[in-house]
């Protein structure tokens, strides 16, 4: 599963690397790791144990600051997605509220007894609850 953070140290070391012209070959003799460490860590696979950071940092010639230092950019549209989550929230919620007082306004019939029209509320909080947790769940 690939982090932010895997993606930033992920750029960092291959940046550094094709600067300094090593092959991953190279790199990894230099830090003392296997070909396929470097190249896992390069396509941001894994992240770097401590001893393995470091020696990057030594031999590609960069702080470990740098990866600190970097915050992850805010999307513009993030808050944007927010306001629009809202108003769709808002619209499902009233349009299923409106939706079902329309049912039971034009049905002389329904509900015959007080049980029913608990079974209909339910069935309403149910729709509105799977409604919201299906638009509000975070997408990883």
């Amino acid at each position: 599963m690939q982090t932010e953070k895997h993606k930033m140290i992920a750029s960092v070391v291959k940046e550094k690397r094709t600067d300094l012209n090593y092959t991953q070959q190279e790199l990894a003799d230099l830090c003392k790791v296997s070909l396929r460490s470097i190249q896992r860590i390069e396509n941001g696979e894994v992240y770097p144990r401590q001893y393995t950071l470091n020696e990057l940092a030594k031999n590609l010639n960069f702080s470990l600051d740098i990866l600190s230092s970097k915050e992850k950019p805010v999307e513009p549209s993030a808050k944007g997605n927010l306001a629009k989550k809202r108003i769709i929230s808002l619209a499902f919620v009233l349009g299923t509220i409106l939706l079902s007082a329309a049912f039971l306004a034009q049905s002389s019939q329904f509900p015959e007894t007080n049980f029913e029209l608990y079974l209909f509320y339910t069935g309403i909080l149910i729709v509105l609850s799977l409604g919201l947790l299906f638009l509000w769940r975070k997408k990883q």
